[in-house]
């Protein structure tokens, strides 16, 4: 995702998804880890409730952005179209 992409994002969750509180939340480039995306990724430390997650999907989702939830991270990405792991 492009960075104006990824800030618009932030915003809509911060407006929409106020039970979430993030304690950090950074903008890091595609090779940061093993999910392999296009551009930029959003990564997200909070203490995450299943509510958090049901908030913020629909919303990700319509952007046609995937997430991947791992403890405390939830890192937001678009996913390379052929790479059908990150598509499921």
């Amino acid at each position: 995702m492009q960075r104006d992409e990824a800030v618009n994002l932030l915003k809509e969750l911060s407006d929409k998804c106020v039970c979430l509180t993030p304690y950090a939340i950074m903008l890091m480039p595609p090779d940061a880890d093993d999910v392999l995306s296009q551009g930029y990724q959003l990564h997200i430390k909070a203490n995450l409730h299943p509510e958090d997650f049901s908030c913020m999907k629909p919303h990700v989702e319509k952007q046609g952005l995937k997430l991947k939830k791992e403890k405390d991270l939830l890192v937001i990405y678009k996913p390379l179209k052929a790479d059908k792991k990150n598509l499921a």
